[in-house]
């Protein structure tokens, strides 16, 4: 981005960057809303580099992969799409895709956007 773009999020969650001119320069989907678990949320900003206490050093490449996974979906399709992914749905809104044979990524998919993303082991029941 040059120092000549503003980069803003609109409601729909659709990342835009714009010149000072106002002709957009690129658009990007956002379907991660929001984290019900903050430290994930910081390992997410970070994109995958920052320890923390919610993902350990040998999930850290696999949870990064399936968390830009989840936010690359246009719908359920694609998230169906990876066998590994282990797609579930879960009691009420809520779904998972399988990081590793012991956690999983649990959220609430809603409108095709995911919303309370958070890490849960797989012993957990919802």
């Amino acid at each position: 981005m040059t120092e000549e773009e503003v980069e803003g999020v609109s409601k729909e969650g659709v990342c835009l960057n714009q010149n000072l001119k106002g002709s957009q320069v690129h658009k990007i989907n956002l379907m991660i809303r929001n984290f019900r678990d903050k430290d994930l949320e910081k390992f997410w900003s970070s994109k995958g580099t920052i320890h923390v206490r919610c993902v350990s050093a040998d999930l850290r490449r696999a949870t990064y992969r399936k968390l830009r996974e989840l936010d690359n979906a246009k719908d359920s399709r694609d998230l169906r799409k990876t066998p590994s992914n282990h797609f579930e749905k879960l009691e009420g809104k809520k779904h998972s895709i399988r990081i590793s044979k012991q956690y999983r990524l649990v959220f609430i998919w809603q409108n095709n956007h995911a919303y309370e993303v958070e890490i849960n082991s797989h012993d957990k029941k919802y």
